[in-house]
């Protein structure tokens, strides 16, 4: 079992290194319009709880760069 860390407050590098230390699967990211740049502002799977190694986190953050559109998803691959 991998305990799934908090990430919310990090940047998307930081919450990506966070959740692979963790042994969780980078899921996808929503990111809203009204939110502050570069920021992880919600998670989907609280901290704390236990899950299974490569477990999907999908987190919300604001715009990742000027490349991306509002409530764009990205979806990682492991």
């Amino acid at each position: 079992m991998s305990t799934v860390p908090n990430v919310v407050g990090m940047s998307l590098q930081q919450a990506s290194d966070a959740l692979l230390a963790a042994s969780c699967k980078k899921g996808g990211v929503t990111c809203p319009i009204a939110t502050p740049y570069n920021v992880v502002v919600a998670q989907e799977t609280a901290a704390g709880t236990e899950v299974t190694p490569d477990f999907p986190i999908n987190i919300t953050m604001n715009k990742v760069s000027g490349h991306l559109s509002s409530n764009q998803i990205i979806i990682w691959s492991s």
